[in-house]
């Protein structure tokens, strides 16, 4: 165990909360706590040269979408599988394709990466991609879910909205 200090020494990427726990995904590692942030231990991930770029919470599980594919822990962040890549009937999208965003609604997962918005209603066992129009974009770099709404951010300045869960998207802004 250490304390909490520690982290001026590393960059945080990512944060969430579960339960009574709260993990950090920093340079090294993700860190979890149960005493509100004061002393912190490095979970069991077993995986290297990973980088999380967000967090997701769904029930009782937290997904950590990564450079290498989709982590999930279902004991609080205290060990994780890889789930691995999105796949799609054609195989995998992309060589080393990041998971760069999620969101979650009810049973539904969203991933944003750098070839758009992809849809898992299976706890990311499987995918769909959504929107066809988004992969022309520069990658997906944000995603927020409000009821059926789906919001896409992505790193070309343009936001997306889906009124319908991602089977229709409409951009929002422009320069």
């Amino acid at each position: 165990k250490t304390t909490g200090a520690f982290f001026l020494e590393k960059k945080i990427f990512s944060l969430a909360g579960i339960g009574d726990h709260l993990l950090a995904w920093t340079t090294d590692s993700i860190y979890l706590s149960s005493d509100e942030g004061r002393s912190w231990t490095a979970s069991e991930t077993g995986f290297t040269a990973q980088y999380a770029h967000s967090f997701v919470v769904s029930g009782a599980k937290i997904f950590v979408g990564t450079n290498n594919g989709l982590l999930v822990s279902s004991d609080q962040g205290r060990s994780w599988t890889n789930l691995g890549l999105i796949e799609t009937g054609a195989g995998y999208i992309g060589q080393g394709l990041s998971i760069t965003a999620l969101a979650v609604s009810g049973d539904s997962l969203f991933a944003g990466t750098y070839d758009g918005v992809f849809l898992s209603t299976h706890d990311g066992r499987s995918w769909a991609q959504l929107g066809w129009n988004l992969r022309q974009q520069k990658r997906v770099l944000s995603l927020a879910v409000n009821g059926t709404d789906v919001l896409a951010g992505c790193d070309n300045g343009l936001i997306y909205l889906s009124p319908d869960l991602g089977r229709r998207w409409a951009m929002v802004n422009a320069w």
